[in-house]
């Protein structure tokens, strides 16, 4: 019995010795199993920085596993700008890419259909377009039109033809680093210049000269958090070594993203709570630093959802912002509101299917003078991911269709944060160009940003008068397609010479008809082909001389090829007048700035109405303010009533075949029009003022509102009179 007994225990050490490496097998797994989970929690937190060295240790033990190989590259995809790095492991993800995958095993050893889109996208970056568009293919295929990706495949195809167009006609551009002073070796981005150029903030996740926050990174992706610093430019026009703006947060993110044009204000964007702000901060004078910020004034502006990012017209009077809240196009939308009387900011206008789509739209600017926006769009055709587009504001107050910017300065990655110089021809922005480059990501200037618009024929011309010295201004002169009777432009000669220039897009036949006093007294037509671009070394189309009422009529224009005489427009002049550029206008009007004299008594303007003809406040709203109400209008005079006073109006129009239901549509805002008859035309006049000054207040409103062509007219007497003479009378009677 007793060595039975034996026997069982020396079986029972046996099998305990036998089963040892069994148990040490077998935690070895569940360990490898737990490293997996924690990885997973940290994929499914966007900490992807955190996933990658947990992934990369279970890569060492299975290189092969497709599954483990996916959400390695998906991790680098998405915590890394170098996106392209993850094209070796999703290649492996997608030898064994099946419909049927779950993420959450360790076991798990197939790779999702989600890997065919990843390594797309990771190819589309690396600018191998044609491996791109084979695996976007491959995953339309494999997946359902449901899937939430599908569409978006559908698109990048798209987008993988045009970026090899862009990239096969690139623009050729004078792009200067800003130097080691501004960027360093991490990301530097999201510019932000004072209108003298001599001052830029922009954004930062490098390590801090005193190491402050050398121990606060973002769990995405392993970088500082975002800091804001400052750059001033020294008297030989370099920058100076940066300064960190005091305010900003080691453990947390700070962006620039606006500057008020007076340099007050910095406004910044936080994101306290996930649902991030729009914020602003005042410069402190007597401190000689700035304030901590607060959230933007308006109830309007920040809400639960996200607001990422604004830009301000010159007069500070319209913000131009981006969320995505609800009611919008879809993602991220552009909006814009304006300055009430109150200082409070007006209900928010989204800008509407021309700008914005139903995927993301971000990073607006607006130029000072509120007439082009240049903004990023995930909707629009562009190159892949984010690229940068700009919109003209046409003479009905809409915006044109978005032009892309081009290659290089648009890429098949991201592209955001694109600021324009007061005169238009420069621009800030944050690009990964690597040649001459400090870090991931540097700031840039570009030289002579016309080069990006598209180019334009030149016209030029004059108009003869029987008296040069007294050159008429109501001479105007209107140009529409041929083919769709659009009109494209409404020109004015120069009072000086009766000279005329514009710029229209080659591969069009065009009418112009010369009016004046509201009547055509001489038209043609110009044919621009493709090929009369305006450059140093194409034709300029020289008009023959037209003669105005009075003159002799003379022959049609044509096309000189002579160097000599091309040399006779300055680029800078041509660049001036493209910004001008219109796409369409709803209706034939003759409104102008300039018009605030009559032909028949014509006087020399004062530096006041000189200033005030060279308005730049070109915007649009679609709220109303209540300073429409506190101008002092007296919209029931009529000016030909004979009345023995000086009156000052406002005209916003002269039309000729007046559709009341269309002017209606156009100025739903606006009330109390007065009509005058004109020979053909009907000129559209609102509001009566005693002084010259109220009349102007109220055309600057008209002008916020989207009227650009409103300007002030006079009468006396019941009869019209320029300015100059009614400001003569009003003074005589004082």
């Amino acid at each position: 019995m007793v060595i039975f007994r034996k026997i069982q225990l020396v079986v029972l050490l046996a099998g305990m010795v036998c089963m040892q490496p069994f148990y040490a097998q077998e935690s070895e797994y569940e360990k490898h199993a737990h490293i997996f989970t924690d990885a997973i929690l940290h994929m499914e937190n966007k900490a992807y920085h955190e996933a990658l060295p947990l992934i990369k240790e279970l890569l060492n033990i299975d290189p092969n596993n497709s599954s483990l190989n996916y959400i390695m590259g998906y991790c680098v995809f998405n915590s890394t700008t170098h996106k392209a790095e993850a094209i070796p492991y999703l290649e492996k993800a997608v030898i064994y890419a099946h419909k049927h995958y779950n993420m959450h095993s360790y076991s798990e050893s197939n790779a999702p259909f989600e890997s065919y889109y990843y390594l797309a996208r990771a190819y589309h970056i690396a600018n191998q377009m044609d491996n791109a568009k084979f695996y976007y293919n491959l995953f339309v295929q494999k997946v359902s039109k449901k899937h939430q990706f599908y569409a978006d495949a559908g698109i990048q195809i798209l987008n993988c033809t045009y970026a090899k167009e862009l990239m096969n006609t690139p623009i050729k551009l004078e792009v200067n680093n800003l130097g080691e002073n501004v960027n360093s070796p991490y990301p530097d981005f999201s510019p932000v210049v004072s209108l003298d150029e001599k001052t830029i903030y922009f954004t930062s996740r490098r390590l801090r000269a005193d190491s402050s926050n050398k121990f606060f990174t973002d769990p995405a992706n392993g970088l500082h958090f975002e800091d804001i610093y400052v750059s001033i430019k020294d008297e030989n026009g370099d920058w100076k070594p940066t300064e960190l703006v005091h305010f900003s947060r080691k453990d947390n993110h700070d962006a620039t993203i606006n500057l008020k044009h007076d340099n007050s204000t910095l406004y910044i964007y936080r994101d306290d709570k996930g649902d991030g702000n729009l914020y602003e901060s005042e410069w402190d004078e007597e401190e000689q630093e700035w304030m901590d910020p607060g959230r933007i004034l308006g109830s309007h502006i920040n809400t639960k959802s996200q607001e990422t990012h604004m830009s301000l017209t010159e007069d500070d009077q319209i913000m131009y912002f981006v969320s995505d809240r609800p009611g919008g196009f879809g993602g991220k939308d552009i909006y814009r509101c304006i300055m009430m009387s109150d200082e409070e900011w007006s209900e928010p206008m989204n800008l509407g299917s021309t700008i914005n789509t139903s995927y993301d739209e971000d990073g607006p600017f607006i130029s000072p003078d509120g007439k082009v926006i240049y903004f990023s769009s995930k909707g629009h055709r562009g190159m892949g991911g984010y690229d940068i587009f700009y919109s003209e504001k046409q003479e009905d107050g809409k915006w044109s269709k978005p032009e892309n910017l081009g290659y290089p300065i648009n890429s098949t990655d991201e592209d955001v944060f694109f600021v324009v110089s007061k005169d238009g021809q420069r621009a800030y922005y944050s690009s990964e160009m690597n040649k001459g480059g400090y870090g991931e990501k540097d700031i840039y200037m570009i030289n002579h940003l016309e080069a990006v618009k598209k180019e334009l024929a030149l016209i030029k011309g004059f108009v003869k008068v029987a008296n040069p010295n007294n050159f008429p201004d109501d001479v105007v002169i209107y140009v529409r397609e041929s083919e769709t009777g659009e009109m494209r432009q409404l020109v004015r000669p120069q009072d000086k010479d009766g000279s005329f220039i514009f710029l229209v897009l080659p591969g069009y036949n065009y009418d112009l008809s010369y009016n004046q006093d509201g009547e055509e007294f001489h038209n043609e037509s110009i044919k621009v082909p493709y090929g009369t671009a305006f450059n140093a070394t194409k034709e300029i189309i020289y008009l023959r001389p037209v003669a105005a009422k009075g003159v002799e009529t003379v022959i049609p224009p044509q096309i000189i090829d002579k160097k000599e005489e091309k040399q006779e427009i300055s680029p800078e002049t041509t660049t001036q007048e493209a910004g001008k550029n219109t796409e369409e206008s709803t209706e034939t009007t003759t409104n102008t700035e300039n018009k605030e004299e009559t032909a028949e008594n014509k006087t020399e303007s004062s530096s006041e109405d000189k200033t005030e003809s060279t308005s730049e406040s070109n915007t649009t709203s679609s709220t109303t303010t209540s300073e429409s109400t506190s101008a002092e209008s007296t919209s029931s005079s009529n000016a030909s009533s004979g009345s023995n006073k000086v009156e000052f109006k406002v005209q916003i129009g002269a039309f000729r075949n007046l559709d009341h239901d269309k002017l209606s549509a156009i100025y739903a805002e606006i009330e109390g029009f007065e009509q005058i008859e004109s020979g053909e035309f009907s000129i559209l006049t609102i509001g009566s003022y005693s002084t010259y000054k109220k009349a102007r207040k109220y055309r600057d409103y008209l002008r916020k509102l989207g009227v650009g062509d409103a300007f002030v007219v006079a009468f006396y007497q019941g009869k019209k009179v320029t300015v100059d003479k009614a400001k003569e009378i009003l003074k005589s009677k004082k």
